[in-house]
């Protein structure tokens, strides 16, 4: 009889970690790992938040950086400069750091690039960005 482990919602932990670290512990023939993530309507009331499929939404307007706009060396225009002084950024890896002296506040996930650093202080650095005063993106 195999055992069984079901992944209820996506977090730091991955099924293929899961399935990568039974195997190296010699335990892949007894666990059986399968996804069964689903989520909830946002009309349903009393739900918890991470089953809604809008977990967290800032109350500040998101963009992301066009990759073919990272570590661009071109000079901003007045209109983007206008646009960053009123920004935060949320960096990862250090990809949008020179737009740092243009924009009101910035942070980096992880200037290593570290996925697992980065995902466990998102949540808190989306809302540090909220308390930005003046940020409108």
């Amino acid at each position: 009889i195999k055992g069984s482990i079901t992944i209820l919602r996506h977090g730091a932990i991955s099924s293929s970690s899961i399935r990568e670290a039974l195997a190296k512990n010699g335990l892949s023939d007894y666990f059986e790992v399968s996804d069964s993530v689903r989520f909830t309507s946002e009309k349903v009331s009393n739900v918890a938040p991470g089953q809604l499929i809008k977990h967290y939404s800032p109350n500040v307007p998101c963009f992301l950086v066009n990759v073919s706009r990272q570590c661009q060396q071109n000079e901003l225009s007045q209109e983007e400069k206008a646009t960053l002084a009123q920004s935060v950024i949320i960096d990862y890896g250090k990809r949008l750091s020179d737009y740092e002296q243009h924009v009101l506040a910035y942070r980096d996930l992880s200037v290593d690039g570290d996925a697992s650093m980065a995902a466990s202080s998102v949540f808190e650095t989306l809302r540090w960005s909220e308390r930005i005063q003046g940020a409108t993106r």
